[in-house]
C-alpha cells in the first residue's frame, strides 16, 4: 500500500516555517506623516502674526470719562417699631387651640389664657405637657392657633443606694 503524503508534513520537506507550525508576525509600518497640512498652517500662522498690529492699535486705552458729581439725599429712617412679646394677649385674637396628644389618641381642647410658647408647660386634667411647636388650627376656615401638645413624664427620682 502506498503511504499518502500528510498535507502539514508535505512542506516540511521544502523547509518552509508554515509547514512546520511556525508564524511570524509582520511589523506595521509607521504612517508617514502628511507634511502638506503643515504647510497649510504655517499660511494660517502668519496671516494671525500680520493682524496682530491692527489688533492692538484697536485696543488702545481709551481716557477715563470725566466724574459726574451728583448730590444723592437719602431718605430719612423708619422709626422701628417695638417689638411686641409674643406672650402678650391681643384683645383681637381668638384662644387658642390646645392639640393634646394621649395614649388613646388625640383630642382638642380651647384653651383660657393667652397662647402658650414653644417649651412651655401646660397642666391640663390629665396631667403635665409641654409645648412641642406652634401652628395653624387643623380644623378647616379656622383661623385660630394651635398648642401641639406632648404628654410630660414625670421625672424619676435618682436611686439611692438604700434602695
Amino acid at each position: 500500500m502506498a503511504k499518502r503524503p500528510n498535507p502539514a508534513s508535505a512542506g516540511s520537506r521544502d523547509g518552509s516555517a508554515k509547514a512546520r507550525g511556525m508564524w511570524f508576525r509582520r511589523r506595521r509600518r509607521q504612517a508617514q506623516l502628511d507634511l502638506s497640512a503643515l504647510d497649510g498652517l504655517a499660511d494660517l500662522v502668519e496671516r494671525i502674526v500680520a493682524l496682530l498690529p491692527e489688533q492692538s492699535a484697536r485696543r488702545k486705552p481709551q481716557p477715563p470719562p470725566e466724574p459726574v458729581q451728583v448730590e444723592v439725599r437719602l431718605p430719612a429712617p423708619k422709626p422701628v417699631p417695638e417689638p411686641v412679646p409674643e406672650r402678650a394677649e391681643r384683645a383681637d385674637e381668638p384662644a387658642p387651640l390646645l392639640f393634646v396628644a394621649s395614649a388613646s389618641g388625640y383630642r382638642l381642647v380651647e384653651s383660657d389664657g393667652p397662647a402658650p410658647s414653644r417649651g412651655d408647660r401646660v397642666e391640663l386634667a390629665d396631667g403635665s405637657f409641654r409645648v412641642l411647636r406652634l401652628g395653624p388650627s387643623p380644623l378647616p376656615g379656622d383661623s385660630r392657633r394651635c398648642a401641639f401638645l406632648e404628654r410630660e413624664e414625670p421625672s424619676a427620682e435618682p436611686r439611692t443606694p438604700d434602695g
